[in-house]
Parts: structure tokens; C-alpha cells; sequence
């Protein structure tokens, strides 16, 4: 199972299901068979760049590599005293490279460690992306760390109806051969683009003809999936 998969379960076994067979048939739909009737299908519901309208990728597979790059740097650089230094990350599309600028990291790590550079002081790694100096922890043990990472191209809310119907009716397609085979189709959701949306937005959301495709819609919350939401 992926990551999706495993808190899916844990929200079909929160909700009381103990009859739940993982990919009843191998490398098709469903992803699990629930009591030997609810086929259900997992996919995460992300932000995704509408840019790329035939194959809108998630905008956080960028920021899984970027965010690893960097931290791979922060790690190396040896520090031995002075306390934690808190950095955040700007950035937006296209992301620029770490490796590319791991020079130019290095030294602004090694200018704030020897005093040259203060709090609020900033990196540029490209148009589009920088890294701020955010705060200083003397008493913390000696370290460069992450506070923060912001995506300035994200607006979760704003796009939430989008992203939704995207998902919904390409998970739609794919079940189309199959959807005869099981009395009821649910389609569960895990949430990384929101974490939570109020019960009473459910009712405003811009529906595709895909909604009907699927007896159950349930966004489920990626951190606590017996949290869950039940759009449909």
C-alpha cells in the first residue's frame, strides 16, 4: 500500500469495517473490497497546477524534492555552537534547483553563523523562490532549521472545487470498465490539500456529472483519518 492506501484503511477500520480485502484483483480497480460488496478507490486530492491543463501534475511533488534538497543541506553544514537558526522558504513555479545553489546556501549559512547576517535577512535563489533568516534560539542546540515553507502558488481554498471535480472524474474513467462488477463504488479521499473543509461548504461545491459515477464521496483527514467529511 502507499501512503493514501494505509490511511484509508485506518478510516474504513474507524468506521467499523473488518471485512476489507486490499486489491481484490491485481493492478485494477478496486483498491480495496469492503465486505465482500463497497469497491473503494483512494487517491489523494492535492493542488494541482492548472497551468498543465491536459495533465495537471500536484504542485507538492516540486516541493517533496525541493524540501529535501534543502534539508539535506541544512544538515551537512557543521555548526557547534550558537544555538538554532530558523529559516523559511519562499518559493513558487518553476522551483529552482538546490544543487544548483547549494554554493549560494552554504554561504549565507556560514555568514549567519559567524554574525555577518541578522534576523530578516534573505537569499535569492531565483525569481521565484528565497530563503528568509526568521528567528534565532540561543539556548536550543546548535543547528540550521526549517520553520517554514511556503508555496506562493497555492490557494487550497480557492481551488478546493477544481482539484475536487479533477480527481473525482478521473477516477470516474477509471472505474468505468468495472462498475458493474460491485453493487457500490465508494471513492475515498485523503486530503492534502485542505485538512479540513466546513460541513457548510459542502452544499456551494460546483458538482461534474462524474459525482454520479460514485454512491460515496469521503474526504478524509490525512493526520486523523477517523476524521473524515462525507460529500456524498
Amino acid at each position: 500500500m502507499d501512503t493514501a492506501e494505509e490511511r484509508a484503511y485506518e478510516f474504513l477500520k474507524s468506521a467499523g469495517y473488518s471485512d476489507i480485502r486490499y486489491e481484490p484483483v491485481q493492478n485494477r480497480p478496486p483498491d480495496f473490497l469492503v465486505e465482500h460488496s463497497i469497491a473503494v478507490e483512494v487517491t489523494r486530492l492535492a493542488q494541482r497546477d492548472r497551468r498543465r491543463p491536459l495533465k495537471p501534475r500536484p504542485l507538492d511533488e516540486d516541493f517533496i524534492r525541493f524540501e529535501h534538497a534543502l534539508r539535506d543541506v541544512l544538515n551537512s553544514f557543521p555548526l557547534d555552537s550558537g544555538g538554532t537558526r530558523w529559516l523559511s522558504a519562499y518559493y513558487a513555479r518553476p522551483i529552482p534547483s538546490i544543487k544548483r545553489n547549494t554554493p549560494a546556501i552554504w554561504a549565507f549559512l556560514e555568514r549567519i553563523s559567524r554574525g555577518e547576517e541578522t534576523v530578516g535577512a534573505t537569499l535569492e535563489l531565483s525569481d521565484t523562490t528565497y530563503i528568509e533568516y526568521r528567528l534565532h534560539s540561543p539556548s536550543k542546540p546548535a543547528a540550521f532549521m526549517m520553520a517554514s515553507f511556503i508555496d506562493q502558488d497555492a490557494h487550497p481554498f480557492a481551488d478546493f472545487a477544481w482539484n475536487l471535480n479533477f480527481v473525482i472524474d478521473s477516477k470516474a474513467k477509471k472505474i468505468r470498465p468495472y462498475r458493474d462488477q460491485y453493487p457500490e463504488w465508494w471513492l475515498v479521499l485523503i486530503d492534502t490539500l485542505t485538512y479540513a473543509i466546513p460541513q457548510s461548504d459542502i452544499g456551494t461545491l460546483d458538482r461534474s456529472p462524474s459525482w454520479d459515477a460514485w454512491d460515496r464521496i469521503v474526504l478524509v483527514n490525512p493526520i486523523t483519518p477517523e476524521r473524515h467529511l462525507i460529500l456524498k
